[in-house]
């Protein structure tokens, strides 16, 4: 009787540290909503373009790292009006208060469609043609968003002359 006593108790404390880091886990996102619905209530309330707002912001503001923050939030949404937003979308990464992800994946699109064939233009390139219109993200993000768009790297869109 005492080994199944022992057993029950070790069961009982491991299903009490799960419990408590789910419970973590959600007063984590709780806290990162609470920030961006914050940040963003002119969204919420008038239907209003995003503010600014970036990863290491909220982070800064509920005492977290912000790879924390992108963990937390990762391939998490929520319902407004609606409509489903993934969380990311309430994150406005540029110079201007106003632009979005999606504006800056059109910009990017609307860039590659001007470019010159046979001298395609790389990710370093376009993101250097954006930080000239005070739209400053990383290589590493111009990529992303180029492959969420469908759109191939520079050497596989290079249009080679016979």
């Amino acid at each position: 009787m005492n080994h199944l006593t022992k057993d029950l108790r070790k069961l009982r404390n491991e299903a009490k540290q799960l419990l408590n880091t789910v419970q973590k886990r959600n007063m984590t996102l709780l806290q990162i909503m609470d920030t961006l619905c914050h940040i963003q209530k002119d969204f919420f309330i008038s239907n209003s373009l995003l503010n600014y707002c970036t990863l290491e912001m909220v982070a800064k503001e509920c005492g977290l790292h912000a790879s924390t923050i992108s963990r937390a939030i990762n391939q998490k949404g929520f319902e407004f009006n609606n409509k489903y937003y993934p969380i990311k979308y309430l994150f406005c990464h540029t110079g201007f208060k106003e632009i979005t992800s999606e504006q800056i994946k059109q910009r990017i699109k609307y860039l590659i469609q001007l470019e010159d064939k046979t001298k395609p233009f790389s990710d370093e390139s376009i993101k250097k043609a954006l930080a000239k219109e005070n739209i400053h993200i990383s290589r590493r993000t111009i990529t992303k968003y180029r492959e969420q768009l469908l759109i191939p790297c520079a050497s596989n869109r290079k249009y080679k002359q016979n």
